[in-house]
């Protein structure tokens, strides 16, 4: 992710703290997913248009398909990973 989608050199990445890396990388996630979300609502108003008398398709719809997993969800995840991190005698 460091040197695709963030677009960091190597002596960039290595000079980051793991702290900053960690809100480079969830800043990236965010912005992709207000994006998609962008891109979802257009999608929804396009098809939308042609669908007469059915359920109309939502923006959540196309959400819930290009990120499964709620942001309450991962956070709960990895509370719990660094939990389990601890408990093996791990350092953050």
């Amino acid at each position: 992710m460091a040197y695709g989608p963030l677009g960091l050199k190597p002596w960039e990445f290595m000079n980051l703290s793991p702290m900053e890396y960690y809100k480079l990388a969830e800043g990236y996630e965010l912005r992709t997913e207000i994006e998609d979300r962008k891109q979802a609502y257009f999608a929804c108003l396009m098809t939308n248009v042609h669908i007469a008398g059915k359920r109309k398709l939502t923006v959540e719809d196309i959400m819930k398909q290009l990120h499964p997993m709620t942001l309450a969800k991962r956070k709960n995840e990895e509370k719990l990973f660094m939990e389990e991190f601890r408990q093996e005698g791990g350092e953050i």
